[in-house]
């Protein structure tokens, strides 16, 4: 069995050859290569001594400083026929890329056909062979066709965060976080502290492609800030609401509606016609949230994280 990455993006079409869904694969493979995020040796075949492709999957990064980084940060599974042979390819890459936390997910839609199915519900098993360990299972929403455009009540003006000074966009995402049950935001706050967990969230925010009407602070009557939203643009004709958040100190009062109602219909007036976020399944009350504006869950989430082993001596 021979591990290697493709030469350039000529060889993306046989890269994602065993994917149920080729397409979007492709141009999510190609993208990344185009923009810095991934590189051809990242992109990553098992083949058999015959030269039958067994395996694939494709490594990205993103940095703290919200660039591409120069190891790598995710690994996407693109398809197998052999369960040991995908196993084996990414526990080489592992140790043979100087990584030293890697992500991944698996995504499995409601109404996925019964081989996309079939071949994802093994993906948790090929990734935990390799060493990777279930860190949250999380819900996909979706914005229904044609639901009539969302609006937000009066209590709240909407400010794009270009009008604040960066100083003033720490504070309100590490007050977002304060008492947060979002996985996420507390494991990167254990880890590097409230700060840098609030100043990486923003980074990585601001590095995302959004019109200054989608990234916007919500102001209370009397002016203060009561949390934010943001949307983002991503293939095609589709959105991601990618940020929406509560100061902890105004919880309690609805305000996340407000919020989503706002970024929702940002989009939807934009003339972006699908948009999808995902949330902790365990988060009960941002689920709440996004059924009382009217989404609907339609897939499962399940994140996976790996760090490489502590050597001793």
């Amino acid at each position: 069995m021979r591990f290697l990455g493709i030469a350039d993006e000529s060889g993306v079409e046989r890269l994602v050859s065993l994917g149920i869904k080729r397409e979007p694969l492709a141009y999510w493979v190609t993208s990344a290569l185009k923009n810095g995020e991934s590189r051809p040796a990242w992109c990553r075949m098992a083949l058999s001594d015959a030269g039958e492709l067994l395996a694939a999957h494709v490594f990205d990064s993103w940095s703290g400083a919200g660039d591409p980084g120069d190891v790598p940060t995710f690994v996407q599974l693109l398809g197998h026929v052999d369960e040991a042979a995908a196993s084996a390819l990414l526990a080489h890459d592992l140790s043979a890329f100087d990584a030293s936390v890697v992500e991944a997910r698996v995504v499995i839609e409601s109404d996925a056909s019964p081989s996309l199915r079939a071949q994802r519900n093994r993906w948790p098993a090929i990734l935990e062979a390799a060493g990777f360990v279930r860190e949250v299972d999380r819900v996909r929403l979706t914005w229904p066709a044609d639901a009539p455009v969302p609006r937000p009540s009066s209590r709240l003006t909407f400010v794009p965060v270009s009008e604040f000074p960066e100083s003033s966009l720490l504070r309100i995402f590490a007050e977002v976080a304060d008492g947060s049950v979002d996985n996420s935001q507390r494991t990167f706050r254990a880890s590097a502290g409230r700060d840098a967990e609030a100043a990486g969230r923003l980074r990585q925010a601001l590095g995302r492609d959004f019109p200054a009407s989608w990234f916007v602070i919500g102001v209370d009557a009397a002016g203060d800030p009561v949390g934010y939203v943001q949307s983002a643009r991503v293939h095609g004709d589709r959105a991601i609401l990618a940020e929406l958040g509560v100061i902890e100190s105004q919880r309690g009062r609805r305000y996340a509606h407000d919020l989503l109602a706002y970024g929702t219909a940002a989009v939807l007036d934009a003339g972006v016609t699908m948009i999808t976020s995902d949330t902790d399944e365990a988060n009960r009350f941002m689920r709440a949230a996004f059924a009382r504006a009217g989404y609907l869950e339609f897939a499962t989430r399940h994140d996976f994280r790996w760090v490489r082993p502590r050597t001793i001596g």
